[in-house]
């Protein structure tokens, strides 16, 4: 099964910026990289399950959404789609802040 990754417009602007910003340094992107192919090679269950990524599900106002560690405070936080096969990242944060 091949598994779809997107951003959604309001992550990948932030995303963009953070970029253009050097907030996010050579390591961070390389290991966002390789977050992004394990995804779409082999899903969600095979990122839960795998220790590099420190994932874990989320609370409160996130729940229904997971995290994944890409440094120390660095975060994923992404949403599974199943009828579209589809994770849908909402946010790419290096300060560990799950805030909406």
């Amino acid at each position: 099964m091949s598994w779809k990754v997107k951003m959604t417009p309001r992550a990948e602007k932030e995303f963009i910026a953070m970029c253009k910003g050097r907030v996010l340094e050579r390591d961070d992107l390389n290991l966002i990289k390789a977050w992004l192919n394990e995804m779409e090679e082999y899903g969600p269950a095979y990122i839960a399950a795998s220790r590099l990524w420190g994932d874990h599900e989320l609370y409160d106002e996130w729940v229904g959404f997971r995290a994944s560690c890409f440094s120390g405070p660095g975060r994923i936080i992404y949403q599974v789609r199943n009828k579209e096969i589809l994770v849908e990242v909402h946010r790419v944060t290096t300060v560990h802040d799950y805030k909406k």
